[in-house]
């Protein structure tokens, strides 16, 4: 699978889940903020959609990182974080999501629940014919009909829902993460998302100092 492909199945995914048309969610350019008397210029966009009721409209961004689980697994990082954050505001998003199919390195998850940016895990479990397709609604209704037709096409775990309801209570900071999707017998490789809370952000919640466990004594590729 491409990353274009990937695009498309995220879409036909989100298109069947969120209850949409194809047509309400799909990619395109987006206007950035830009100063007075300065030339305009327009963000690509993996997929957006609009929402709408009576008295608002909002606008939801989403980028998709593929990353080949066959190759060397490199996961989202916080600059791929830090850059939908500024694209959200650029383009006056509502809303912005970020999806892999991997996973995301534990300073890009720090990054989007202070962001308030969602993160999901959706994997395929299925396989697109390597012939190439160059119409995207081509590739899409192809990507739609093997989802249709392949049972449990895909595996999709919610990592951060980004801003909580008020009403709900926000979760708490210091819970353990929610484990990854298994990558084959040896589970998650090392560097993946944690299990456990971030010492330094238990120390900027808390004003504690942080515990520390062996593995933060080990440099990690993820931090500067």
């Amino acid at each position: 699978m491409t990353g274009r492909e990937y695009e498309q199945f995220v879409r036909a995914v989100l298109i069947r889940r969120l209850n949409l048309s194809p047509d309400r969610l799909k990619p395109g350019r987006l206007k950035g903020v830009t100063f007075p008397d300065e030339p305009e210029f327009k963000h690509q966009i993996d997929l957006f959609f609009l929402q709408d009721n009576e008295v608002a409209e909002f606008l939801t961004i989403i980028e998709c990182k593929y990353r080949n689980p066959d190759g060397e697994q490199t996961w989202v990082d916080r600059p791929d974080v830090a850059r939908l954050a500024y694209v959200r505001t650029s383009v006056r998003a509502s809303k912005a999501i970020l999806v892999t199919n991997e996973n995301f390195t534990r300073s890009a998850y720090v990054l989007a629940r202070s962001e308030r940016i969602a993160l999901l895990i959706i994997t395929p479990r299925l396989r697109i014919p390597g012939r190439p397709i160059k119409d995207t609604g081509d590739l899409f209704n192809e990507v739609s009909a093997l989802i249709d037709e392949t049972p449990n096409p895909y595996e999709l775990q919610v990592l951060n829902k980004a801003a909580p309801h008020p009403l709900r209570g926000a979760p708490d900071p210091l819970a353990p993460l929610p484990s990854p999707p298994a990558r084959g017998p040896g589970g998650p490789p090392e560097g993946a998302l944690p299990v456990r809370p971030d010492p330094i952000v238990r120390k900027m919640l808390t004003g504690k100092e942080p515990f520390l466990y062996f593995a933060d004594l080990k440099p990690r590729d993820d931090e500067d």
